[in-house]
């Protein structure tokens, strides 16, 4: 495990403390990551624990892309969370389950590097960051098809106290499933709420969460309890902070050029425009006008899709 590089750290987030400042000019960094989705702060994150020097670029105000809008869970047969809880499971009875799933756009070669692939990939993930997944309970779309599973695959994020975000708290994208207006409830809460005097615990959980909420909203613009694809992008923040990612918000990306071997995105804000040169960029995001030539002829070069 790599430990933070010891780069000077700010008070807070980089980009919160440098809003405006940024000036018409170059510069220059390692990787270049385009999106502030969970694959682009994914791939910054394990950028920066290698000890290289980040900048992830966003075009919106707020992060997280699609993923602060959704439930932010994964597929992940034989994690080491499963191994934890004694899941019996292999990676073979995940293979043949996608081989009945996807048939004809079953494609073995991508297939078996997610499956050896994904557990240690999340530990990574995992170790040395705030970023914390949990095992679910939801199922396989299909659990009694040949290999499909009941438990032990979906891992959902852990939820997260998004006032220890503090100011930042605002740059992380609202999600979709709230009520009164600004309260986020997970999908094992939907029961108490429908039916609060259903019981004792019911009821003393919807009244702990309401106070909460009414407490959150003297301070915040909308409830602090995170979870979900909201509570993976904090996550993600809080650990990039930690290694020093610098993170540009309202940064579109309207073009990516080459300089020899070096490749470096202008991006602008307003009416100003600086052009970050990386030896690496990712691009974690759907625009594809960015460089839709090598996106296809030589996109393992240049973008790694979302």
């Amino acid at each position: 495990m790599n430990a933070p590089n010891d780069r000077a750290k700010p008070d807070t987030i980089a980009f919160a403390s440098k809003g405006g400042t940024r000036a018409d000019q170059d510069w220059e960094t390692d990787v270049l990551v385009i999106g502030s989705g969970a694959a682009g702060l994914s791939a910054a994150l394990d950028a920066a624990k290698a000890g290289l020097r980040v900048i992830v670029c966003e075009k919106s105000p707020r992060l997280g892309g699609t993923t602060a809008l959704s439930n932010g869970m994964i597929w992940v047969p034989c994690s080491a969370q499963a191994r934890a809880a004694n899941i019996d499971d292999t990676i073979a009875n995940a293979r043949t389950y996608l081989q009945h799933e996807l048939g004809v756009h079953y494609r073995a070669q991508f297939i078996d590097a997610y499956l050896e692939d994904g557990p240690a990939a999340l530990t990574a993930l995992e170790n040395g960051t705030s970023v914390k997944f949990t095992l679910a309970t939801t199922p396989d779309y299909h659990s009694s098809q040949l290999g499909g599973a009941d438990k032990g695959r979906a891992l959902s994020p852990a939820p997260y106290d998004g006032r220890l975000l503090g100011k930042d708290f605002d740059l992380i994208g609202d999600p979709i499933r709230v009520v009164l207006g600004g309260m986020m409830i997970s999908s094992s809460e939907v029961r108490s709420f429908l039916n609060p005097l259903q019981s004792v615990a019911s009821l003393k959980h919807v009244v702990t969460r309401l106070s909460r909420y009414a407490r959150d909203r003297l301070s915040f613009r909308r409830g602090t309890e995170l979870s979900g694809g909201n509570a993976l992008i904090a996550r993600l923040l809080v650990s990039l902070h930690e290694y020093g990612v610098e993170i540009w918000p309202s940064s579109p990306a309207v073009e990516l050029t080459q300089e020899g071997r070096a490749r470096h995105g202008c991006h602008y804000q307003a009416d100003r425009r600086w052009h970050p040169r990386a030896r690496l960029t990712w691009c974690c995001s759907r625009n594809w006008r960015l460089c839709p030539e090598r996106a296809v002829e030589n996109g393992r070069q240049w973008c790694t899709p979302a």
